[in-house]
């Protein structure tokens, strides 16, 4: 019985998607050099959804959790181990066809 309702309201979701899509195109492209207008209903648009974005996050009357932690001592630096690379050198080998190439070999 779920399949069924499911698939009916799946059904009418695609038709009114369809419908909707076929009603609100615009049936001629009209192209105006209007970039200016366009770029600043954009960034006014931005600002306008970045406000209410900021807002919907609310204000909070507390002040952040840091402000009731301890304090403690600083913690000590503990310097890095050095590292120590290999000392690497360049030598000749050569194959078992007697071509002679260059190798790196590192102790």
């Amino acid at each position: 019985m779920k399949t069924y309702s499911r698939k009916t309201v799946v059904a009418g979701l695609l038709a009114l998607t369809l419908a909707g899509a076929a009603a609100f195109t615009s049936g001629v492209a009209e192209a105006h050099n209007n970039f200016v207008k366009g770029l600043g209903a954009g960034l006014a648009g931005a600002a306008i959804g970045g406000a209410i974005a900021a807002g919907l996050r609310g204000s909070s009357h507390y002040p952040p959790y840091e402000a009731y932690a301890p304090e403690f001592a600083p913690l000590p630096v503990v310097a890095p181990a050095p590292y120590y690379r290999p000392q690497c050198h360049v030598v000749w080998e050569q194959n078992r066809w007697g071509d002679m190439y260059r190798t790196q070999v590192c102790d």
